[in-house]
């Protein structure tokens, strides 16, 4: 299994690799949260049940349209293209989305976008009792979320020119 180093590694580079999509999307993007911690905050808030552990990485703009980003680079299985989110994280960024009134959304490897609501709805539990799993993974042909799927957000990755 990979240190928390490594996997904090390819976090951080999809982190970016986000940030710069999103940017080229006519978004203007922060850091925000878990991205701007110090890592002793950051064990300290591991250490606890605190909500505030799972704060999204990124948020981002573009006119009017606000979204928090939670980057989950390394969630995507080799073999069957489905995506894992920790049960903990959806259940807090449920309450994030109710208490900001701001969409939180997922961006995978493959740069797939769900929210907490789609895993909540579409989800199963996965091998591990506290980690979620998609269905499918985001590809054509799949009935996974788009935009204007069931939680009806304008998703970032559209070129739509409404704000």
């Amino acid at each position: 299994m990979p240190s928390f180093h490594d996997r904090k590694a390819v976090g951080d580079a999809h982190e970016l690799r986000v940030a710069q999509e999103l940017t080229a999307r006519g978004w203007d993007v922060a850091s925000w949260g878990q991205a701007v911690r110090t890592d002793a905050v950051g064990r300290a808030l591991r250490g606890t049940d605190s909500l505030s552990r799972w704060t999204p990485d990124l948020i981002a703009a573009r006119g009017e349209r606000i979204a928090l980003v939670d980057c989950k680079g390394g969630t995507t299985s080799r073999s069957t293209g489905r995506h894992s989110v920790e049960r903990n994280a959806v259940m807090a960024h449920l309450q994030l989305t109710a208490w900001t009134r701001l969409p939180v959304i997922y961006v995978f490897d493959d740069l797939g976008v769900l929210t907490p609501m789609d895993i909540l709805l579409r989800g199963r539990r996965g091998s591990r009792k506290d980690v979620w799993c998609t269905g499918c993974p985001l590809q054509a042909g799949c009935d996974g979320p788009r935009e204007g799927a069931s939680s009806g957000l304008p998703l970032p990755w559209s070129n739509d020119q409404q704000q």
